[in-house]
């Protein structure tokens, strides 16, 4: 996986570059402080990525406002689907 990221971020422009954080959601999910472990590591990419936003009822709306999401946050648990969903789960609450 490193080294994929690595090819395929040397013809990528530095804001447009593929992050990949290994977190053992197996063994950090036995931690007292678990939650706040995960979203401390998913924070600044949640910030950076942005979310899609628009309040805009009508084209014409002066104080309409309108937020670009730029990029994904991708999850994958090898060995299980659950531990897959839930962490999209902990980064959904995280971002509501």
């Amino acid at each position: 996986m490193h080294v994929t990221n690595e090819i395929l971020n040397r013809e990528l422009p530095a804001p447009m570059r593929i992050h990949y954080v290994n977190y053992d959601w197996k063994i950090r999910k036995k931690e007292g402080c678990f939650p706040f472990s995960l979203w401390s590591i998913i924070k600044p990419y949640i910030k950076r990525t942005g979310i899609f936003t628009s309040n805009r009822i009508h084209w014409s709306d002066a104080n309409s406002k309108i937020e670009i999401q730029r990029g994904v946050l991708r999850t994958n648990c090898i060995d299980s689907l659950d531990r897959t969903n839930e962490a999209q789960r902990f980064i959904a609450l995280y971002v509501l």
